[in-house]
């Protein structure tokens, strides 16, 4: 059976609302490449792992330099581009995973203490 994802099938949540996820994978960032960070009012990083343009299909990964001009943060949060100087490893927790996304549903995952091996 196929199923059609449309805009808001994948969380169905309010955007910049974290959530948690049960998740055994490990996510690798590499060495001198660009992440995009979205820095809450709480200190906390989140990296992104995912874009979409289910809701914006001009949304090409080149344009994520400039994402923050697209997206209508919550106040006091921030958007950032960072050239990782190390590799960046991502595990969860005790198999939980902090997740937010956007408005236009990008997913970033929680640099919570713990799941990283650093902070970018």
């Amino acid at each position: 059976m196929d199923a059609n994802l449309q805009p808001g099938a994948i969380s169905g949540r309010q955007p910049y609302i974290p959530a948690t996820i049960e998740r055994k994978s490990t996510w690798f960032f590499e060495k001198n490449k660009p992440v995009f960070i979205l820095d809450d009012t709480e200190g906390t990083s989140w990296v992104m792992k995912s874009y979409t343009d289910f809701v914006d299909k001009s949304l090409k990964y080149e344009s994520l330099e400039t994402l923050d001009k697209k997206l209508k943060l919550p106040l006091g949060w921030s958007y950032r581009v960072r050239v990782l100087e190390q590799d960046l490893i991502l595990r969860p927790f005790k198999g939980i995973a902090r997740i937010v996304q956007d408005e236009l549903q990008n997913t970033y995952d929680a640099l919570d203490e713990g799941t990283c091996n650093y902070q970018p």
